[in-house]
């Protein structure tokens, strides 16, 4: 199967409840306007966090349980937090600043940050690890059990080259990656074709 936007998109779509096909698409082109003029509320950041649980992402920590500790932040806190982190510039700093609150980790950050951003940031979840690291871009042996704003970087170099390479956006290399795990039939032998340099 070629990894190409239109392939991919057609193949995921057709593994989605309708639902969260039309919010997916809803987000991403809504969100990367939204969140930066601050006409974003807390149901977004929510809605983020369920589309996680629901898709299977994979977090080590129950999303459900990412949801509790997460409503227990002060809404003034979440969103001078998010409005921190999306004016930032550096996007480890990024990720550090959104990880201050409680029940929000690694993935879950990038995962909002994906949203937020669909053409700067990457998903850092178990889904994209396992998926690098069955087409041999990552070395499962040299990551910390749980992603660090480190890992994070290290995700989104090989998400950019393999983006590059590919030809396909940040949005089509997570789908992918999704589909591999979720579908034993689909193909990442694209990916597997992309050389690391070390």
């Amino acid at each position: 199967m070629e990894l190409d936007s239109e392939t991919i998109a057609g193949e995921y779509f057709d593994h989605l409840q309708y639902d969260f096909i039309e919010w997916e698409k809803h987000a991403f082109n809504k969100f990367p306007e939204k969140f930066p003029e601050g006409r974003y509320g807390i149901n977004d950041l929510f809605q983020i966090l369920l589309w996680a649980e629901e898709l299977e992402r994979g977090y080590q920590d129950s999303a459900i349980e990412d949801l509790f500790f997460f409503s227990q932040n002060d809404l003034h806190s979440v969103k001078s937090t998010v409005d921190r982190a999306i004016n930032q510039s550096d996007l480890e700093k990024q990720i550090e600043t959104l990880i201050e609150l409680d029940g929000i980790s690694v993935p879950l950050a990038s995962s909002i940050l994906h949203f937020i951003q669909p053409d700067r940031h990457v998903i850092c979840d178990s889904t994209v690890l396992k998926g690098l690291i069955d087409v041999r871009l990552m070395d499962a042996d040299r990551l910390p059990g749980r992603p660090t704003p480190e890992t994070y970087l290290q995700v989104r170099q090989i998400c950019k080259d393999l983006s590059e390479t590919a030809g396909i956006s940040f949005i089509d290399i997570d789908r992918a990656l999704w589909l591999h795990k979720h579908n034993k039939k689909w193909n990442l032998s694209g990916m597997e074709a992309i050389e690391r340099l070390d």
